[in-house]
């Protein structure tokens, strides 16, 4: 039986990796006094919250998979340093493996890691336009990720961290927590692929102006992700709404 599977990120990072990557905003949308910063590659995130965050995961997808006819399984690997996330269908079995590093990396706040998860799990349920009517593309998964998971996650998930104040989140937020999680989420996510294009101006107000002729079934940049991600929580979609 064919087994499609997806990842997140072009690139899988180890200890031993030299990356130029600036602090700075990641300080600007994150209380750091919850995180020990040990290294670029260990933020002190702790492993009991890894696994508290895939068993919520597991406990409100796992029905709703079921009710596609499908089984839920998440492989995870707190071990395995690997910056990056994977899923992959086989039958009616919905995979996702998540590694420890992927919730470690300095760049990556909690939120982050819940945005990269819902992801992961919009290639599997996230709809059209999709590779063989099941894997859903790259941008339909980051607008799955933020218009439908991350609000459902964010309702039963308390804060880990305090975020500071953001002029950019609060033109789109106002006091909505939901929504300042969400977009922080998606910021330090995108601030990530920045680290690898080499995009250094990210932005929750100015948006990409490039428009294609076709459906992209690759990564687009940066910029382009996080207005994807952004635009997803703004659509007033309800959590079990046609995504497509």
């Amino acid at each position: 039986m064919q087994k499609i599977i997806i990842t997140l990120f072009v690139m899988v990072f180890t200890a031993q990796t030299t990356i130029a990557c600036d602090h700075k905003n990641f300080h600007s949308i994150v209380d750091s006094h919850a995180y020990s910063f040990l290294n670029d590659w260990n933020n002190g995130y702790p492993e009991s919250r890894y696994n508290d965050i895939l068993d919520t995961f597991i406990s409100i997808y796992t029905p709703i998979i079921a009710q596609k006819g499908g089984t839920f399984h998440i492989q995870r690997d707190w071990s395995d340093g690997a910056v990056n996330a994977w899923a992959w269908r086989s039958g009616t079995e919905y995979h996702l493996e998540v590694p420890g590093g992927m919730s470690r990396y300095h760049l990556i706040i909690e939120e982050a890691f819940i945005m990269t998860i819902c992801h992961e799990l919009g290639h599997l349920i996230g709809g059209s336009p999709a590779r063989n009517q099941e894997i859903s593309y790259e941008g339909q998964s980051d607008y799955f990720a933020a218009s439908h998971c991350m609000k459902r996650m964010m309702m039963v998930i308390k804060p880990y961290a305090q975020l500071k104040p953001d002029s950019e989140r609060d033109h789109h937020c106002g006091n909505n927590i939901v929504c300042h999680r969400t977009l922080a989420g998606a910021r330090s996510v995108a601030d990530y692929f920045a680290s690898l294009d080499g995009n250094k101006t990210l932005s929750l107000i100015n948006e990409d102006p490039t428009i294609v002729k076709q459906t992209n079934d690759k990564h687009p940049a940066s910029q382009c992700r996080l207005d994807t991600m952004k635009r997803g929580y703004l659509c007033p979609v309800g959590f079990d709404d046609d995504v497509s």
